[in-house]
């Protein structure tokens, strides 16, 4: 993991760890739910070019394609992330699960 995407993993983190005065952003939660849920079920995350890709399921059976690029910015195809002015700052749902799962490599 290069600089730009460890960067962007932490970021993301801290600003939906300090919102609601520390209690931890709705997103947040949203995220470590993903995570808990994708726990032992086979889930992996793709390694080309640097780039960290993975697929997650959404709430209505949608597949969302999240990926945290070589360049450290992160994407989803999800309608809260693609409409979101503040996406890259505070992610959503998925991109904070694919950050979930790629923090110990940024530390």
């Amino acid at each position: 993991m290069n600089n730009q995407q460890a960067d962007k993993v932490l970021n993301i983190l801290n600003n939906n760890r300090e919102a609601r005065q520390g209690k931890g952003s709705k997103l947040l939660l949203r995220g470590q739910d993903i995570m808990n849920r994708l726990r032992g079920t086979g889930a992996s995350i793709s390694t080309k070019n640097n780039n960290y890709t993975t697929t997650m399921i959404g709430s209505n059976g949608e597949v969302y394609k999240v990926s945290l690029w070589n360049s450290g910015k992160v994407s989803c195809g999800c309608q809260f992330f693609r409409t979101n002015e503040q996406r890259q700052e505070v992610g959503c749902k998925h991109t904070i699960a694919l950050s979930l799962a790629l923090e110990p490599l940024a530390d």
